[in-house]
């Protein structure tokens, strides 16, 4: 009998797993919590949360097993049945300390770990519970955990506070909308777009949409034109930022557009006259890559 024998972790009858889905709303991964790497992904209603093993190494150089062995399998892996179909995972890389956010129909279950009755064991439980006026299709949480986006047939923003999630403004699109991504702090601005392979009029291109959520002027809404449907989009993370507290922090998002083009944009500098300062907020590409012969699908800012 191994360690792993005596970790009372078993919280759901034993049946088989479904492995993770393509989509990648419905599959999060969390590099580092407690010093191990985990993944959290959607099967059907269910919610699977694992540990994610390390690539078995090879230093004799000959082939692996076929099979694998024990010490390549996770150590822990929690099933939890939302009773619908789970349609996006989000870990809070934040203050949320391995809080792990999942939509299911018009519901977002937010899940913290916490040790369980059995002595050395813990799991994730249900820590707050969502219910949006839309079936939420994806799910991002801002950089600092003080706020989570959702979207769908609408857009909302919901605030943490000590005992809950609270709304602070919600948006219906023309469009539904099926990607998301936040900056690093509730008051900045979000991100949403139309996925690529989402059904939309032919002959127009849905924008990406970019929301501003301004305490004097409201939440306001910018539009990013793109030639073909978008992929991807991405804010810049804030750890990318330079050092140089001289400099403006300027928020930057990236888009992948199925013309081969990756594309950087930023918000046009405010005018300080008072009747320019009236004009709609606008954003402008300040850096493209082309790649002619590929339709670009995926890319992450990196250090």
């Amino acid at each position: 009998m191994g360690e792993r024998d005596e970790l009372p972790l078993a919280l759901h009858l034993p049946h088989l797993i479904p492995p993770a889905p393509t989509d990648p709303r419905a599959v999060a991964f969390l590099p580092d919590l407690g010093g191990l790497p985990w993944v959290a992904y959607a099967a059907g209603s269910f919610l699977v949360v694992s540990h994610l093993p390390s690539p078995p190494r090879n230093d004799s150089g000959g082939s692996s097993d076929a099979g694998g062995s024990e010490e390549d399998d996770p150590f822990f892996r929690q099933v939890i049945d939302l009773r619908a179909p789970v349609s996006a995972v989000a870990w809070c890389r934040g203050r949320g300390g391995g809080e792990l956010a999942a939509a299911a129909g018009n519901s977002v279950s937010v899940f913290q770990p916490a040790p369980s009755s059995s002595p050395g064991s813990f799991g994730w439980v249900l820590k707050w519970a969502i219910t949006e006026t839309f079936a939420v299709a994806a799910v991002a949480w801002t950089g600092s955990g003080d706020g989570i986006l959702l979207v769908g047939d609408g857009v909302a923003m919901w605030a943490r506070t000590e005992s809950s999630l609270q709304l602070t403004w919600r948006f219906s699109p023309q469009v539904a909308q099926s990607l998301a991504s936040a900056t690093h702090f509730l008051q900045g601005p979000v991100a949403t777009a139309v996925a690529a392979a989402a059904p939309y009029a032919e002959g127009s291109v849905p924008p990406v949409l970019v929301f501003m959520n301004d305490s004097k002027a409201g939440l306001e809404k910018a539009e990013l034109a793109h030639p073909k449907p978008v992929s991807m989009i991405q804010w810049r993370p804030r750890s990318l930022f330079v050092s140089d507290q001289s400099e403006v922090r300027r928020e930057v998002l990236m888009t992948c557009c199925l013309d081969g083009t990756l594309r950087l944009w930023s918000e046009d500098e405010v005018p300080k006259s008072k009747k320019q300062r009236a004009l709609q907020r606008s954003f402008s590409v300040i850096a493209a890559i082309f790649w002619p012969t590929y339709n670009v699908l995926f890319a992450s800012f990196s250090p």
